[in-house]
């Protein structure tokens, strides 16, 4: 719902700098402005107002004025902390959720982060201890960075905010390896090697000797299927969960919208919205010009059931080439998949239309085993079991067939490729896609290959998991991976925030809701992939509301796709790529980089591979070499 920015140190400059940083975060809400400034501490927050009115201008100030506290995002659940926590339930309290933050921290903590249901970012100034906390939601929804220059920490909600600070870039080589490989980078890394993150779910404290303690305080409960429940009963706690969290994440005093792909996901929460009274529902679906990639029918088929409020906009690969460029500068990241410029164009096309807030259905898919890349993991064990059954791999080709020519091969070498890896390996579910890093280092310059030798990102992901990682089945393995890798550092961030904040949308996601996550970690591998079907319990929550056409279609990824010739007459993508910049940054090998391009530049269709790497090394030289 904004932007925070700030700085803590004992610099008579620091107002002016925060000031040029909480600028730079204007499109993530204009409504308001507010600066809380003494001697150590400046805090800075621009507002998109949502709830609360007037009463909603932050910095929020404790009763005493020695908590002082400038927040991003909403708490769903404040209105309950209210009644529980022993907070004096004023006005304030009781029109904005923000307000409630200074006195819970007064009353519990840093425990009270472990309180809050929703999607945060916050600083919290305590005046009286002369400390800051820097703390973010338990996914981390809404981001939140910070750099150290000499004893001062500045902090902000987006990387470009921090690069006011001190305009040097400077790459982190190894988060290089992290994105090619997981898709994004790992912990507490950006690809700034003086910028870091907060992790989700954690919480930094500051106070005059610096960092002295990052603290995780959520791990997902293990999903280690300890929930023995009958199918029926199991449908009812998830309709009603459900139900709730949508309810919930529609609190706010602006219209809502809401995102409406076409699949389970997104079409469920429509359906429960409007099953709980909700008249009017604005509904948004993107639709392209390739047929393949278009979900038109589907959107169309959930939007006439409820009767919504239907708003298309119609994509094309012009106009996703023409806006890759500043879609790279927003995220402040390299990225592998152009996803992230239609869901740009899309929140840009819900703002003209007058909303700011947009429900969507993130989360499902990690929680509920809706990847294929879970299947391939449970084949994978299926065949292990019997070895001589040949017929087992012919599972394999019911995986991944969205990717042209990827099952174009016969059965024998389709499951030769996947049972290459073992099931017993660490990260088995991901390796194969983990390859990809590989196949990407070879085209860096030899002064990354010098910085990156001996880097595994396996080793960094090691470090990320909790003890009780071990306790997970296989599949709550594979889904807990792909939460910390590619749920939380690609499709909440970079498809996720960024996109849709630079055009001051905010983004909430109901499958996230905490008691949902509860529900989905403890339930049965069997309710989540039942043989091959995924999302069994979710698909029989649907049955109750949506079109069986809708429950029985083929998982269809969100994917944007574009021919590679076009991006490359791209005036500002050919000289970002150039060979005379390619030298420049240092960061690919010219002379692989310069046969990789003329290689393709010989093709009509490139690879999945191909692509990806293109848009790797595109998007790279945008940030350290784009204006």
């Amino acid at each position: 719902m904004c932007g925070i920015a700030g700085a803590f140190g004992d610099n008579p400059n620091n107002e002016i700098v925060v000031s040029k940083m909480i600028k730079k975060l204007s499109h993530r809400g204009s409504d308001n402005q507010g600066i809380y400034i003494d001697n150590r501490i400046v805090l800075a927050h621009t507002r998109l107002a949502i709830m609360g009115g007037s009463e909603g201008n932050q910095p929020v100030y404790s009763e005493n004025n020695d908590v002082i506290v400038v927040a991003n995002g909403e708490i769903f659940n404040f209105k309950k902390l209210t009644q529980v926590s022993g907070i004096k339930a004023d006005k304030e309290c009781l029109t904005c959720d923000t307000n409630i933050i200074p006195e819970l921290y007064k009353n519990f903590g840093c425990k009270m982060f472990e309180m809050i249901n929703g999607q945060f970012a916050m600083a919290i100034w305590d005046k009286t201890n002369s400390k800051l906390i820097l703390a973010r939601d338990r996914f981390g929804q809404k981001p939140l960075y910070y750099k150290r220059i000499n004893n001062q920490i500045f902090f902000s909600s987006e990387i470009v905010s921090l690069l006011e600070v001190e305009n040097k870039k400077k790459i982190n080589e190894k988060t290089l390896v992290d994105i090619c490989t997981t898709w994004g980078t790992l912990g507490e890394k950006t690809i700034y090697n003086d910028i870091f993150s907060v992790n989700p779910g954690s919480y930094v404290v500051i106070d005059v000797n610096g960092i002295v303690l990052k603290k995780t305080y959520y791990f997902p409960t293990i999903f280690a299927s300890t929930k023995k429940m009958g199918k029926e009963s199991c449908v009812l706690q998830l309709d009603y969960l459900l139900k709730k969290a949508v309810l919930s994440h529609q609190i706010s005093d602006v219209p809502i919208s809401f995102y409406l792909s076409g699949g389970i996901d997104s079409s469920l929460i429509v359906a429960l919205a409007s099953n709980e009274g909700k008249k009017e529902i604005d509904t948004f679906s993107i639709s392209f010009e390739k047929d393949s990639l278009d979900e038109s029918e589907y959107q169309d088929l959930v939007a006439n059931k409820f009767n919504t409020n239907h708003h298309r906009l119609y994509i094309s690969e012009k106009d996703i080439i023409e806006n890759f460029y500043d879609c790279v500068k927003h995220v402040q990241t390299p990225i592998l998949r152009l996803g992230i410029v239609p869901m740009y164009l899309l929140s840009k096309y819900v703002h003209e239309c007058g909303f700011k807030v947009a429900l969507s259905g993130e989360g499902a898919d990690e929680l509920f085993g809706g990847y294929d890349i879970f299947k391939e993991n449970k084949i994978r064990k299926f065949c292990e079991a019997d070895p001589k059954d040949v017929r087992r791999g012919n599972l394999y080709s019911k995986i991944n067939t969205y990717v042209d020519g990827y099952n174009a091969t016969n059965t024998a070498a389709l499951t030769a490729y996947y049972n290459k890896i073992k099931s017993n390996e660490l990260f088995s579910s991901h390796l194969l896609r983990f390859q990809f890093g590989n196949y990407c280092e070879q085209f860096f310059s030899e002064n990354v290959k010098q910085k990156i030798f001996n880097y595994l990102v396996t080793e960094s992901l090691k470090e990320m998991i909790p003890v009780s990682y071990n306790q997970c089945t296989s599949l709550g393995k594979a889904q807990y991976v792909e939460i910390i890798t590619f749920m939380e550092n690609y499709l909440l961030s970079s498809q996720g925030d960024r996109v849709s904040m630079a055009n001051t949308v905010e983004c909430r996601y109901p499958f996230l809701d905490n008691e949902v996550v509860s529900f989905a970690c403890e339930l049965e591998d069997r309710y989540k992939l039942n043989g091959l079907n995924e999302k069994y319990i979710l698909k029989e929550v649907a049955k109750r509301y949506l079109p069986m056409s809708i429950i029985n279609r083929k998982k269809f990824p969100y994917r944007a796709i574009i021919n590679h010739k076009k991006l490359l007459k791209d005036e500002r993508i050919k000289n970002m790529i150039s060979k005379e910049m390619i030298k420049k940054t240092d960061i690919f090998n010219s002379n692989a980089t310069e046969k990789f391009k003329e290689k393709i530049l010989h093709k009509d269709k490139i690879s999945e591979k191909e692509l990806m790497l293109l848009l790797f090394i595109c998007s790279t030289q945008i940030l350290f070499i784009g204006e």
